[in-house]
């Protein structure tokens, strides 16, 4: 158990690093759900699986299983205090560090990069969505996108479709991704497989040729 900032506890799940990399990047999973669902085991065995066995992988549960748990401020904290624990204790490369997430994961994946977009390499949202989310921002930090065109849930297709729109209109260095596929709400293997090679083969810029600044985030 993790020990939250108002002294309440959260579980987590953690994947140690093979191999003998200085430093190691570090993928930080978030999990669907809703009410009375989800969990950080979860998305290991649906994301965190399959990432490389050198990386640090970090699936925190939330402390309170409701729907979009992962927009709330104080999970917003927790995960930000977690990360800090987990990189003090494992040598982590900062250019590498990802977020990608499932469902009200890939909601998250939005919310949680939109308040620390110094922070991310890429992004990966599967089947996900956004509330108002101020695209401009993402302009150094790549974004993959994934979705099933007869997906009907409430992290329904015409989220990643506008969010493909909007990266499109915003034009040269915004670097994402979009694959939409025939089905519903859960992606097949290979497309998980696909993404997150993606959003591995990304890394942050140390000294990036512009930076955008926006004023009162929505996150």
């Amino acid at each position: 158990p993790f020990t939250l900032p108002d002294g309440g506890q959260a579980s987590f799940c953690l994947q140690l690093p093979n191999g003998e990399r200085e430093f190691h990047p570090l993928v930080l999973c978030l999990h669907g759900g809703g009410a009375g669902a989800g969990t950080g085991g979860q998305i290991h065995s649906y994301l965190g699986s399959l990432l490389p066995a050198d990386a640090v992988v970090l699936c925190p549960s939330v402390p309170r299983q409701v729907g979009n748990a992962w927009d709330e401020a104080s999970n917003h904290r927790y995960v930000e205090e977690l990360l800090r624990h987990v990189t003090r204790q494992v040598p982590v490369d900062p250019d590498r560090v990802y977020v990608c997430g499932h469902s009200m994961g890939g909601w998250g994946t939005f919310s949680m990069s939109a308040d620390f977009l110094d922070r991310w390499a890429a992004c990966a949202a599967f089947s996900g969505g956004f509330g108002s989310t101020q695209f401009e921002a993402y302009r150094n930090t790549p974004f993959y996108l994934c979705h099933g065109d007869k997906d009907e849930s409430m992290c329904y297709v015409g989220y990643s479709r506008a969010a493909d729109a909007m990266f499109k209109k915003l034009g040269n260095g915004y670097v994402h991704a979009y694959d939409e596929f025939p089905g519903g709400h859960g992606v097949p293997l290979e497309l998980r497989k696909k993404g997150l090679s993606w959003m591995l083969a990304k890394t942050r810029p140390r000294c990036p040729a512009q930076v955008i600044v926006l004023k009162d985030l929505a996150y």
